[in-house]
């Protein structure tokens, strides 16, 4: 189908998953030892996913309520969230290969919070606004690879025979560089908000429902955009 020798109608996630769903594999014969895992399978004992991307984001999502707490401390807005993004980098690390995302997370954090624990105050006043920029810096930089950053999550959920195919690398890409775009969006509303303080809960409210047209491009983008390419390799 990826050669234009045939083509499909309907969902093409679906179709791709077809020998997850319905292939109970092959037994060992008795007394033979089971091979080795496969470098492609997901490795640790906790095994999410697309759910890592999820996880990953857990550390901003503690920063972003804690900073719309006044008065919270230090440790709860830029530490803990250091600390949660270190044990998932350690994690990965052990059991595969962080992500950029999750290997820039606890950098960014680490720095925010050393530069504020010497009262060096920008991240505690403009830390949504450089936040969402290393966002888009760290998704968006992943398109010079050659695995954008989407990629490396949504694989699990496909057969790792299609993991290099150009279909899926671009259709990735396009949504990759897409939440890079919002991110930088949602910088310049979070920015506008520090502007003017009657701007504040206005830009909040808007930032976030970027958020909707956001995930409603992603869960109908790869429906349509390798289906469309396919057709055109025909």
């Amino acid at each position: 189908m990826l050669e234009g020798k045939y083509h499909i109608e309907g969902d093409l996630g679906l179709l791709m998953r077809f020998e997850q769903l319905f292939s109970a594999g092959e037994a060992p014969e008795e007394g033979e030892v089971p091979p080795p895992p496969e470098e492609t399978e997901e490795r640790g004992p906790i095994k999410l996913g697309m759910g890592w991307l999820a996880a990953a984001f857990v550390p901003w999502m503690l920063h972003w309520i804690a900073g719309s707490i006044p008065g919270i401390g230090l440790w709860a807005s830029l530490g803990l969230p250091f600390v949660l993004g270190m044990a998932l980098w350690v994690y990965r690390r052990v059991f595969g290969r962080p992500t950029w995302f999750e290997a820039g997370t606890p950098v960014y954090f680490g720095l925010a919070w050393a530069a504020s624990l010497v009262r060096f105050n920008f991240f505690q006043v403009y830390g949504d606004v450089v936040g969402y920029i290393v966002l888009a810096g760290l998704w968006m930089g992943t398109l010079a690879t050659e695995t954008p950053l989407t990629a490396e999550y949504s694989k699990w959920s496909y057969h790792p025979a299609l993991w290099g195919h150009p279909f899926f690398i671009r259709t990735n890409a396009v949504i990759t560089a897409f939440w890079g775009v919002i991110y930088l969006l949602q910088a310049v509303l979070a920015l506008l908000g520090h502007s003017e303080p009657g701007w504040s809960v206005p830009m909040l409210v808007l930032r976030n429902l970027l958020l909707i047209p956001a995930y409603a491009f992603t869960a109908w983008f790869p429906k349509w955009y390798p289906i469309k390419l396919a057709k055109e390799s025909r």
